[in-house]
């Protein structure tokens, strides 16, 4: 009876485990940040964002070519949260999955930048990948959220 009851809570449990278990593997999570910093090395690499990040992004771009001037989400690089990198930065990222489901996941990105960066990645599984779809400061003394600045960006009035 003991080895039955054992047999079942186990069998139940491992049910229970592949179904909360997300569709796509950890790593799959990662590779729009892995793409996004590996384009401080290749600027041809295109951001990885999801629709409504990557409307934001291009309402900000039209609002900064009509003023011919950077705007808000447009004057840095988010993902270094500055104008200029150092050298060596990409040795010191660090990623750690805080969350994920099936569609959504939440990571911490780590990296020395002229200091001690921490910044918050929202990720989305649109059209079948990952995405980024928010981005947050998390440094002491750093409070932007990404779609905020872009969406001020775009309503700037000339």
């Amino acid at each position: 009876m003991k080895f039955t009851r054992a047999f079942l809570v186990f069998s139940l449990l491992n049910f229970a485990s592949f179904l909360v278990l997300p569709a796509h593997a950890d790593e799959e999570v990662l590779e729009p940040l892995h793409e996004t910093y590996a384009s401080l090395e290749d600027a041809d690499t295109p951001a990885v964002f999801s629709k409504r990040l990557m409307a934001l992004n291009n309402a900000a771009m039209e609002n900064s070519e009509l003023l011919q001037e950077a705007v808000p989400g447009l004057d840095f690089f988010y993902a270094v949260n500055g104008q200029d990198f150092e050298d060596g930065l990409l040795k010191t990222v660090t990623y750690e999955i805080l969350s994920q489901s099936a569609d959504m996941a939440e990571v911490k990105v780590r990296f020395k930048n002229f200091g001690d960066q921490t910044l918050g990645y929202s990720l989305v599984f649109e059209d079948s990948i990952w995405v980024i779809d928010e981005v947050t400061c998390m440094t002491p003394d750093c409070n932007w959220v990404y779609s905020e600045l872009l969406e001020e960006g775009a309503s700037i009035k000339p």
